[in-house]
């Protein structure tokens, strides 16, 4: 069994994804680090992860049709992808001259940094988030972070959905680059449409600046100080999760021992 003490340091780190179910759910979270289980990817992130691979290859000089041969290349690492869909996705994405012509100074980066420890915290150690960001683009001498995203769900619960993991990315680009990175925008490529040229809904931006984000991840401090201290909750989840859906530890945690017990 793993030690709470260990949660969120640089052993087990906290990912970009997982900062807004730490908030609704702390018991998912630690189970999910006190069991490892492995999270299966399915045919729509697998797609997602196809789209990224072509938009990456893109902003690394390829031609599109080079881009969509990479993206078929890689297959093995997105093997549930629709690749007719994703084609059609970054197509989309590229024929927009607000990403063939954007200056990307990252993409597909990996981020790491640390944030202090809560005075509460019995361990003194500082909180690790670790991931990788899609990109960072410049433009009239700002740095901001873009987030493509294939999702099929309410822009503007996407917009919410990943407040954290915006925040989490500015900091990240901004440690890596050593320059402020502030919020730009997610990038909802399933929001194109051939009838309109302007497409102006394609990109959901974030009113913020890096100092929000600052103070936007504080929170954690604190949440990630109740698990060292073993002070745990459950809240019902909103149905994404896939051992709650809206029940209760007594129903969760068996589902996920079933679950292990099957991968044995």
């Amino acid at each position: 069994m793993k030690d709470l003490k260990r949660f969120a340091t640089e052993d087990y780190p906290l990912h970009p994804s997982a900062l807004r179910v730490l908030l609704e759910c702390p018991w998912r979270i630690v189970m999910e680090y006190l069991y490892s289980p492995t999270d299966e990817s399915g045919s729509a992130a697998d797609t997602g992860s196809a789209v990224h691979a072509a938009a990456h290859a893109l902003h690394t000089g390829k031609e599109v049709a080079e881009c969509l041969g990479i993206m078929k290349d890689k297959l093995a690492d997105y093997p549930r992808a629709d690749l007719l869909d994703a084609a059609d996705l970054f197509l989309k994405y590229a024929a927009d001259t607000r990403n063939r012509r954007a200056k990307v100074i990252l993409s597909e980066q990996k981020i790491s940094f640390t944030i202090a420890a809560a005075p509460e915290d019995p361990t003194g150690e500082p909180l690790t988030i670790v991931g990788r960001l899609d990109q960072v683009r410049e433009a009239d001498g700002e740095l901001r972070v873009y987030d493509l995203k294939t999702s099929k769900l309410d822009p503007m619960q996407l917009l919410h959905s990943h407040t954290y993991q915006m925040a989490a990315y500015c900091v990240g680009a901004s440690t890596f680059l050593k320059r402020i990175v502030n919020p730009g925008a997610l990038i909802l490529v399933r929001r194109y449409k051939a009838s309109d040229h302007d497409n102006a809904l394609v990109f959901w931006h974030y009113p913020w600046k890096l100092k929000d984000c600052e103070q936007i991840l504080d929170v954690f401090r604190h949440r990630v100080a109740e698990i060292r201290r073993g002070m745990l909750y459950h809240n019902p989840s909103d149905g994404m999760c896939r051992w709650c859906h809206q029940r209760t530890p007594d129903i969760c945690f068996p589902k996920l021992q079933q679950e292990l017990k099957m991968r044995e």
